[in-house]
């Protein structure tokens, strides 16, 4: 394995392997982007209301 070729298709690979997972890690970030805006949408109340402090809509604060 010393020769210069598989040197450069490791390095290849590794470069490839680095991409995708940057790749996915976009889409996992995506993902939870998505269903954070979904959840506000699908609130009771719709997204005005989930803008609102939660004083305001009279949800106990768990004291």
């Amino acid at each position: 394995m010393d020769k210069p070729i598989y040197r450069f298709l490791h390095l290849v690979f590794a470069l490839g392997t680095l991409h995708m997972l940057v790749l996915v890690g976009l889409e996992v970030q995506r993902l939870v982007g998505l269903r954070r805006e979904v959840a506000l949408v699908f609130e009771p109340g719709g997204p005005a209301r989930a803008a609102q402090p939660a004083a305001k809509r009279g949800v106990a604060d768990g004291r």
